[in-house]
């Protein structure tokens, strides 16, 4: 159960809800009612545009993974009892919070 509380931590779960719902009330409340509007319907259907959220959401979420990785140093420099670290041998996925 700890480490589902770090992974969700560590992709920052709270900024991805935010880009769906970017995602979402832009197509739904932006771009459909335009399209239909002049007259045209839009191509891009619920599953369309759940594929395409949920590629930028796993875009955004190892670009938040990544970045972690490459501030490691700082992160250890500027608050040193605070930092991710690998735990076990079994490599990825799991990580934990030193604090």
């Amino acid at each position: 159960m700890n480490s589902c509380i770090l992974f969700f931590k560590l992709i920052r779960w709270p900024n991805l809800v935010i880009i769906f719902l970017t995602q979402w009330l832009f197509q739904y409340c932006v771009i459909s009612p335009l399209l239909r509007s002049a007259g045209l319907e839009p191509q891009v259907g619920v599953t369309e545009f759940l594929m395409i959220a949920a590629a930028y959401m796993l875009v955004a979420a190892a670009g938040y993974v990544i970045n972690d990785y490459f501030d490691l140093g700082l992160t250890r420099s500027t608050s040193p009892r605070k930092y991710l670290l690998p735990v076990g041998s079994a490599g990825v996925g799991q990580f934990s919070f030193i604090s």
